[in-house]
């Protein structure tokens, strides 16, 4: 498990996100990006398979949560869970 200190923390609720930790992702949570149409359609996707809030870990990681991150944490998370990925082989890229 990989912990990706944000730049920018956001807020859910009372709590304070500051951290957010990504395990390596399954065959079942890679099948679940299969068809999305856009690669932050299925990197969303997979953060919501794959991330955990270190500091909080009652508070599920869901789209209304990504979509108040900065970009440029959304990137740094991108980034890390791309390269949890084989070689050659991006989220949401289609054979």
């Amino acid at each position: 498990m990989e912990t990706i200190d944000l730049q920018y923390p956001i807020a859910a609720g009372s709590a304070q996100i500051s951290r957010i930790s990504l395990k390596r992702p399954t065959v079942g949570d890679m099948r679940a990006i299969e068809g999305q149409k856009s690669k932050m359609a299925a990197v969303s996707t997979l953060l919501g398979k794959v991330a955990t809030l270190p500091d909080h870990p009652d508070l599920p990681v869901t789209p209304s949560l990504l979509d108040k991150l900065d970009f440029t944490d959304f990137a740094a998370l991108t980034e890390k869970v791309e390269s949890f990925l084989p070689k050659g082989r991006e989220t949401g890229e289609n054979d």
